[in-house]
């Protein structure tokens, strides 16, 4: 009887508590959107890599410029194979000659970070051979043969929880094979890893974060899935402070990490990295977020980005190596994990990484080779994707009814209907493999006709769709835009050839008017390979919310009317006049809603403007890709007439009519608080309630709004309100506060996770 007793008392014990907390609520912001944010953590990503390409000389930085150029590192399919294809100022013998082969872990020059820095840039860390000049082999500064880089893993015993991580993400990141007697296998540094007791190395929050991140690819493994998934919880927990562990201290309030003693960035940077390997968004996600300007994201960045705007700090924003080489490691891992929808799982080494240099004796891969036109295709079978490129342009009729030769590992066959020829000027060509299991693999064909294509192109700042088997860039721009003599903001060349010529310059005005559209030619240093792209403008109406509200140069204030900026000449000056006195001179803008706006006046990094007269047109592009134009104009001073002096439109309003507003907000029963002025709902919804599908009932002063009043959203991601009517527009961020569960709710949560009761369900009313 005993034993019923305290089970009683415990459960009774625990409801009370929880009854005496359940009024405190906890509150977060959902519907804060950062979709404006990434374009500036876009610039800083780039400006760190443009710095580094000229001065990268640690691992780090070398597997920072890797993970920035996958496969588009200038090398015909990205892999790097031979001493040509090495990048400049990589010193192979020196990097090689400073290890020491019993040095595994870390990235400070060890082994495990030469391989990963060297898969990061596509170089097959496990036969260095192609690299040696005069045949003289690449040796360790303790003399071992260092040919293949990666035996020194798992040739050696598995040492502390550093090797443990560090190694098995080195073997990962290339699918690098591993004899079955290896002294540390997969098997054996994974176990060690699940076994570790969080903080029992004494290295702080830093390696509970990279011990979550070297376990990633094992989520959903068979065998040891469900001890991976209770590990990440667990660190999960600790970054909260839900639990402890010895000198591993929980984010402040800022969300902002401590470990050494102070604040840091990269305590900071490898939580970000590791809640991104759990899908969890640091930026929005309740638990690191109270709103746009303070969450971990926008807390790290403003606390520690130099004032360059080119690297981050160690405890302050002056710039620090190590500060920038993790920085630039956790940014480029969140904005991929954004670019992938911002809710999936997602691992910058694991994921980001294109290159597999596995070797296993036992499994073929799916398809071994693939050959078009006598060119044979790179394969990635982490992406699945077979890229060809044509080294010598081909026409669209030859690519319309040709037989690929397939060469697919001996457990696998081509689906019936794709054994004979295929149409590849599709815009989506896949070959289906099917396993001899009955499952099946689908590949993505990509051909690049042609050894050095455009990568990116952008005119008047909208950006092109590339074509890159018709050798062709389509551009969409407003009806009446400028384009007789201007310049592309950005032209991103990528070639299997070294050294690339243009012609014309895209560094001088072109003309990008003509119908038949604007011809480039892309040719190698030797002038022996070329390739002729065509830029098409094509025109639509200009659209979109981004809007210019006032525009000035020097003292000159233009009046903004319609879609025109229209500048009233003073008496006496014409229109060349008044455009020659002021054509040095910077306009200041104030808008609204856009993205970008060509020409700008304060355009920063490799962004330059299409023109440089600011008294031409501008082209705004919305956050939608809507594109808008506004045309300066200039007319004489009419002071003496008795034209009124404001917008004649403006008497004609009604004084009574309405402000455009949301007048009330309800889900379910619950009533929503409207700010009109800020333009923000503020709502209070239970924690039981289902977020993946609520249903707004919206009523608004007039115009209409989007998403409308009754259709269902899923607060589990960002939702803005857009209310318009005309021209007059207003954006709503949702904000959301989530209720503390319910007493019983929690009761039930706690029973369930903590109690060591297994049979709690039984001991009340049983017998003596």
């Amino acid at each position: 009887m005993k034993r019923k007793t305290n089970a009683m008392q415990h459960c009774i014990l625990l409801l009370a508590i929880i009854i005496a907390f359940s009024s405190l609520t906890s509150s977060f912001a959902i519907g804060v959107s950062e979709e404006e944010y990434i374009s500036e953590l876009k610039q800083l990503r780039d400006n760190i890599y443009h710095r580094y390409k000229t001065s990268a000389n640690s691992q780090w930085e070398w597997a920072n410029i890797g993970f920035y150029e996958g496969m588009n590192n200038g090398i015909k399919g990205g892999y790097r194979k031979t001493i040509e294809d090495l990048p400049e100022g990589l010193d192979f013998y020196g990097t090689i000659g400073g290890l020491d082969s019993r040095s595994i872990a870390g990235m400070g020059g060890t082994v495990a970070g030469t391989v990963i820095a060297l898969t990061a840039m596509g170089i097959d860390a496990s036969n260095l051979k192609p690299f040696e000049i005069d045949d003289k082999p690449f040796r360790t500064r303790d003399g071992k043969d260092a040919t293949n880089l990666v035996k020194f893993i798992y040739d050696s015993n598995p040492g502390g929880i550093n090797f443990c991580t560090w190694g098995l993400i080195a073997l990962d990141m290339g699918n690098y094979s591993t004899p079955s007697d290896a002294n540390s296998t997969r098997e054996k540094l994974l176990e060690k890893i699940l076994n570790h007791e969080y903080g029992s190395d004494g290295f702080a929050v830093d390696m509970v974060a990279m011990l979550m991140q070297s376990i990633y690819p094992y989520r959903n493994d068979p065998i040891y899935g469900e001890r991976v998934k209770d590990k990440l919880e667990h660190g999960l927990d600790l970054f909260q402070g839900h639990k402890t562990a010895n000198k591993v201290e929980p984010m402040g309030e800022d969300f902002i990490f401590n470990s050494w003693g102070a604040p840091n960035s990269e305590s900071t940077a490898h939580v970000i990295i590791a809640l991104c390997n759990m899908g969890i968004d640091p930026f929005t996600d309740y638990r690191f977020s109270r709103g746009t300007n303070d969450n971990m994201i926008f807390n790290w960045v403003n606390r520690f980005t130099t004032n360059n705007h080119d690297g981050f700090g160690h405890t302050d924003n002056r710039y620090n190596g190590i500060g920038t080489e993790q920085g630039m490691y956790a940014l480029q891992c969140y904005i991929n994990f954004i670019e992938n929808g911002g809710k999936k799982p997602y691992s910058l080494w694991y994921d980001g990484v294109p290159f597999n240099f596995g070797k296993s004796d036992t499994a073929e891969e799916p398809i071994i080779s693939f050959e078009l036109l006598g060119q044979k295709g790179e394969i990635s079978h982490k992406t699945n994707t077979i890229t060809i490129i044509m080294e010598n342009p081909v026409s669209i009729q030859k690519l319309k009814n040709v037989k690929p030769k397939i060469e697919l590992g001996s457990d696998y066959t081509l689906n019936e209907n794709m054994e004979g020829t295929m149409d590849f000027t599709k815009d989506e060509v896949i070959y289906t493999i099917k396993h001899k299991d009955g499952t099946t693999i689908d590949y993505t064909i990509n051909i690049v006709n042609g050894s050095s294509w455009f990568n990116k192109f952008m005119l008047r700042g909208v950006e092109g769709k590339i074509d890159k088997l018709k050798n062709e860039v389509k551009i969409v721009l407003p009806f009446g835009v400028y384009t007789d003599n201007i310049k592309p903001n950005i032209a991103v060349i990528q070639s299997i050839d070294k050294n690339v010529k243009v012609q014309p310059d895209i560094n001088l005005p072109i003309d990008f008017s003509k119908k038949e559209g604007t011809k480039f030619i892309l040719s190698s240093e030797e002038g022996n390979k070329k390739v002729e792209y065509t830029i098409l403008t094509d025109y639509t109406e200009a659209e979109g919310y981004s809007k210019i509200k006032e525009f000035s140069i020097g003292e000159h204030k233009a009046k903004i009317d319609g879609h025109s900026i229209v500048f009233t000449l003073p008496k006496g000056v014409s229109k060349e006049e008044f455009i020659e006195e002021n054509k040095n001179k910077t306009p200041v803008i104030k808008g609204k809603y856009y993205e970008s706006i060509d020409p700008n006046p304060n355009h920063t990094g490799n962004l330059k403007n299409s023109l440089d007269d600011y008294l031409k047109d501008y082209v705004l592009v919305d956050e939608d890709g809507k594109v808008n134009l506004y045309n300066v104009k200039f007319v004489e001073d009419k002071s003496s007439s008795n034209l009124p002096s404001k917008d004649p439109e403006e008497d004609k309003k009604p004084n009574k009519e309405k402000q455009l507003n949301i007048e009330s907000f309800k889900i379910g029963t619950q009533e929503g608080q409207i700010d009109n002025i800020n333009g923000r709902i503020f709502i209070e919804l239970p924690y039981e309630l289902d977020l993946t599908n609520v249903t707004p009932i919206i009523t608004i002063s007039r115009g209409y709004i989007y998403p409308a009043s009754g259709r269902s959203i899923n607060l589990n991601r960002p939702v803005i309100f857009i209310l318009r009517d005309g021209d007059e527009i207003k954006k709503y961020n949702l904000i959301v506060i989530i209720s503390e569960p319910k007493p019983a709710t929690k009761l039930w949560q706690y029973i369930e996770q903590y109690s060591d009761l297994g049979d709690y369900q039984v001991i009340i009313g049983g017998e003596d």
